[in-house]
């Protein structure tokens, strides 16, 4: 076992020569051109109009980027079969699945689900993304211009943009770090007409063969 290590920090109440109220400023956007925010190590470009994500600049390269929203209708089929659980340990193939033997997979013979047959039966649900039909077009949320909000302080600039009622999103950027924070809203999905898969779509020149590093925690990272 390595060492116990503790430590101990003082915190102590300071005056502020910068009211709380006044720590984060809205700015205004009057001006021509793209508005380019640096940190001190990256800087990130925005379409004046809208606040759109545009490009990243790091160490003299800058790289386009752009994150897009949109939805596909859910595949909602009444009378959906029911698909009982399944014991695992056999070939998937076969039947049943490839968890520890012993075990039951409670979502059944996933085959039902991935075959475009009659068989295939299985709405749009938790951690089912099906739209309703293969070849549905993506609907696409536009940014609303008039509802575009950028703030500044000495540590911090977030970009506000809303792309419906109830799809909002942050672009935060901190002093002297090296990346930059999307933070996005969702919610409450309108759902009158049918479901909806929400995607969210980040889109830039990089040529990584298809490949990204991202861990399990809701891709939290990237």
């Amino acid at each position: 076992l390595g060492a116990v290590l503790f430590r101990i920090r003082i915190v102590d109440e300071k005056s502020s020569a910068i009211s709380p109220s006044k720590q984060l400023e809205r700015v205004g956007s009057s001006q021509k051109g793209d508005i380019t925010v640096n940190n001190g190590i990256i800087s990130v470009s925005f379409d004046r109009s809208t606040y759109s994500l545009k490009s990243v600049r790091s160490h003299d390269e800058e790289i386009p980027m752009s994150v897009n929203w949109g939805f596909y209708h859910s595949f909602m089929k009444s009378g959906s079969t029911t698909i009982s659980a399944q014991p695992q340990g056999g070939d998937s193939m076969a039947g049943a699945g490839q968890c520890l033997a012993g075990y039951f997979d409670w979502e059944g013979d996933e085959r039902k689900w991935l075959q475009d047959t009659s068989e295939s039966m299985q709405n749009s649900g938790a951690y089912i993304f099906r739209p309703s039909t293969p070849s549905e077009s993506l609907t696409v949320l536009f940014p609303y211009a008039s509802r575009k909000r950028m703030y500044q302080s000495a540590l911090v600039t977030e970009v506000h943009t809303e792309l419906s009622t109830w799809v909002k999103q942050v672009v935060r950027l901190f002093r002297n770090t090296p990346y930059f924070e999307i933070e996005y809203t969702v919610g409450p999905v309108p759902a009158a007409n049918s479901g909806k898969e929400v995607i969210m779509r980040y889109s830039t020149n990089i040529d990584n063969k298809g490949t990204f590093f991202t861990y399990s925690n809701g891709r939290d990272f990237l």
